[in-house]
């Protein structure tokens, strides 16, 4: 590790001209890269250490090229790409999350809940069809496209990460694949030329002088407008109202209309099976980072997945029918439940 803040105090020094006081590693998060704060007398930055080349020259390319659109992301000061190292913006330590988890005292009301989402989806609409429609996409490191391979990667991950784990249902398990292929079948028919930010949730979007910054979308790719909303909307790091959901939903149709690429009768059709799709690559992800990495915070998150799920399956319309993963989760929403009494 201490060769790592060297190399990056080297790089600071050569960037800024004189060396930082101090280097502090931060909490990385669900990430294996290492982040680190970069100390001056009256300024701070963050300094990175990717282990993966591709990731980091994604998320490099991406950076430059949203600034050339003036969107909210990290300036890319210097950047080491031999020793995976490099040094960007200081946001501060306050995500979304935080913002509206935050101590009592500082409890956001819900017109400024509304005023931030609305701030954050209108930035989502210049990442999607403004930038994105330039961006280059063979920068992106996992995939080009998010298709129907990649989203069966993610039925399956959720499958192996969580099913497997904590299913104490019986399910027919070919029924369940099936359901899945159809999932994945119908959703990767939907339009997917718009860029996807993939990760596009409270925790990668910090709040500085009350206005919104965006991080990590170097797992970004080509895909459906409809999944990027879902991940906020639904998104397991905090307890949105479900009202408010169709609020922030509604404001962000209203706003896409003016670029008439879809109707807004064609983008709710599959919104919710979008929202179904992510909270099971989010499930995963949970079980993954909290079971397999050691990162026992993420297991916190599940019980608000599975609220979302609950929401999803019994309260909206999805176009694809799917008992078995209704059968599944009605036995978590009981198990959840009796853990709560």
């Amino acid at each position: 590790m201490q060769k790592i803040k060297d190399n990056l105090s080297l790089l600071a020094e050569e960037c800024f001209g004189a060396t930082p006081i101090e280097i502090k590693q931060l909490w990385g998060d669900g990430s294996d890269r290492k982040i680190f704060r970069i100390f001056y007398d009256d300024e701070s930055y963050i300094g990175v250490y990717g282990l993966n080349p591709a990731e980091n020259n994604a998320f490099i390319s991406f950076s430059n090229h949203f600034k050339n659109y003036n969107l909210p992301v990290p300036n890319i000061f210097a950047f080491e790409r031999r020793l995976g190292i490099y040094v960007e913006t200081d946001f501060g330590d306050i995500s979304l999350r935080d913002y509206i988890i935050g101590p009592p005292k500082s409890h956001v009301t819900l017109p400024q809940l509304r005023e931030i989402y609305t701030k954050i989806l209108e930035n989502l609409l210049d990442f999607q069809l403004v930038a994105g429609q330039s961006i280059d996409f063979d920068r992106c490191y996992q995939s080009k496209v998010f298709d129907f391979r990649a989203m069966m990667q993610d039925l399956l991950y959720f499958k192996s990460s969580y099913l497997d784990r904590f299913s104490r249902s019986t399910y027919d398990e070919q029924k369940l694949l099936s359901e899945f292929q159809s999932l994945a079948e119908h959703l990767s028919s939907v339009s997917a030329v718009f860029f996807l930010y993939r990760d596009f949730q409270s925790k990668n979007i910090m709040i500085h002088d009350d206005e919104p910054f965006y991080l990590d979308y170097q797992s970004g790719r080509m895909g459906a407008l409809q999944y990027d909303v879902a991940s906020l909307l639904f998104d397991a790091n905090v307890d949105l109202p479900d009202d408010f959901r169709d609020t922030m939903l509604h404001s962000y149709l209203s706003k896409l209309s003016a670029y008439n690429v879809i109707s807004s009768d064609e983008f709710v059709r599959t919104f919710y099976d979008f929202a179904l799709l992510r909270l099971l690559q989010a499930l995963a992800a949970f079980s993954f980072l909290s079971y397999q990495k050691g990162k026992m915070q993420f297991a916190e998150c599940i019980p608000q997945a599975l609220k979302n799920i609950d929401v999803i399956l019994y309260q909206k319309a999805l176009t694809i029918k799917v008992p078995q993963l209704k059968r599944i989760f009605d036995k978590a929403f009981c198990i959840h439940e009796s853990l709560k009494s």
